[in-house]
Parts: structure tokens; sequence; C-alpha cells
């Protein structure tokens, strides 16, 4: 589900862990993008994959490089920030799994 969720455990403060997918869209080409996650009051980052790929799915934390290209996704406020670094990604699409406390829930 790409909708917020309690992910089933707690952070080791006692903070119940929620979980939210997020669809990327197509991966950027040579560029920097930065796309609204919109999960509201967050308080913390607990953990967080990518998939990436057409046809074959490359399943990541953070960053993925092989000769001189590259992607790397972070979280930066309320935005998920995709660098690539490569002419041309086209065809490939990403999706966010988010793991996260909140400073309201």
């Amino acid at each position: 589900s790409y909708d917020e969720q309690f992910a089933g455990f707690y952070n080791l403060d006692g903070s119940k862990v929620y979980v939210k997918t997020v669809a990327l869209g197509v991966v950027p080409t040579n560029a920097d993008v930065r796309i609204p996650h919109g999960i509201t009051s967050l308080k913390e980052i607990v953990d967080f994959k990518f998939k990436w790929g057409s046809g074959t799915t490359v399943v990541f934390s953070e960053s993925y490089t092989w000769g001189n290209a590259g992607i790397h996704f972070t979280i930066q406020g309320q935005n998920v920030c995709i660098s690539a670094l490569k002419s041309s990604y086209t065809g490939c699409s990403a999706v966010m799994t988010i793991y996260y406390t909140c400073t309201d829930r």
C-alpha cells in the first residue's frame, strides 16, 4: 500500500514505527530532482529502501554505483532527493519504502 501504516514494531525509544511507500516515477537523466514524500509530522527516519529498474529490479539503500554511472537517494525535509550520474535512465522507475516515527502519533 502507498498509504501510511503502522509497521508492526516500535523504535528503540518506544515510538510506533510507520511505513509508507512513495512512487518516484521515472529516474531523472543525469540530473537531481526532489519529490515530496507526503509524510506529516516526521520525527525520525528509521530505515528506507528503494526498488529501481526496468525489467530487472535492483533493491538497495541510499546509493548504487557501477563504473562511472550511479544513482543516489536521500531524504531531505519533506522531499526524496534523487541524484542520477548517467546520461540516460530511460524506462527506469523507482519506488521508495520509508520506515519512520512521527512527533504527533
